[in-house]
């Protein structure tokens, strides 16, 4: 996912600060202004995009000095939106696995693993004679063992995969470890002009609950979006 990032950037003259974490933001007759969490300050800016999940966005809007009664209303719109956790299990072998797939999806949403991804498919990857597979669990079975150390749900995780693909040697890994999201899937979105009544103040918001759907690509079509209005 990173390489969407990295590949638009390259295409732009672009600042990118790293480890930089927004503490705070706030706005007067100068434009935007952002305090990170050592108390720097950054700005003034013309315009403000924020792309964290909406929780962090809401509490971003709540710390901040930006008095406006479109303030109340954005911070109202953007706190009323939920998610779905989620979980991925990475299972390592230290063979092969030649299949003629990069990744399998469950027929169903309702199935305990969404999908299993073939790493040793995409090139650079994987070291050459060994495999690798990241199981997507899906949204019930994450949420019923969001809190289960990993060396509990490792092993029920692999068995499943061997099951599935008829590989009993797959219910053995020779190493394992998961990913966990707190906001992974918004519960729906809020209406488009509700997100957008920042925007009269110079402030955008993107991200995949703006647009509704858990998706990268829904993410990323509203962070072009959110920009195509910054440039007009």
């Amino acid at each position: 996912m990173t390489q969407l990032a990295k590949r638009t950037l390259a295409r732009t003259d672009a600042a990118v600060e790293r480890e930089t974490r927004a503490r705070a933001i706030d706005r007067d007759e100068r434009g935007w202004r952002v305090t990170d969490g050592d108390d720097g300050s950054w700005g003034p800016f013309d315009a403000l995009l924020l792309t964290p999940p909406a929780p962090q966005t809401a509490s971003l809007l709540a710390a901040t000095g930006w008095s406006s009664e479109r303030a109340i209303r954005l911070r109202e719109v953007v706190g009323s939106v939920t998610y779905r956790g989620a979980r991925s299990v990475v299972l390592g072998y230290d063979q092969p696995l030649d299949r003629p797939w990069f990744g399998l999806r469950a027929a169903t949403a309702d199935q305990p693993v969404r999908w299993v991804s073939r790493e040793s498919a995409k090139p650079g990857h994987v070291p050459q004679g060994e495999a690798l597979l990241v199981v997507q669990m899906g949204d019930e079975w994450a949420r019923d063992h969001e809190d289960d150390p990993l060396d509990a749900v490792a092993p029920a995780v692999a068995e499943r995969v061997a099951t599935a693909l008829d590989e009993p040697r797959l219910a053995e890994p020779a190493w394992t470890d998961d990913q966990r999201w707190r906001y992974a899937k918004p519960n729906g979105g809020p209406p488009h002009e509700a997100v957008r009544v920042g925007e009269e103040d110079d402030l955008y918001l993107a991200g995949d609950w703006v647009a509704g759907e858990g998706r990268v690509d829904a993410a990323l079509c509203a962070g072009f979006d959110a920009a195509e209005r910054i440039a007009h």
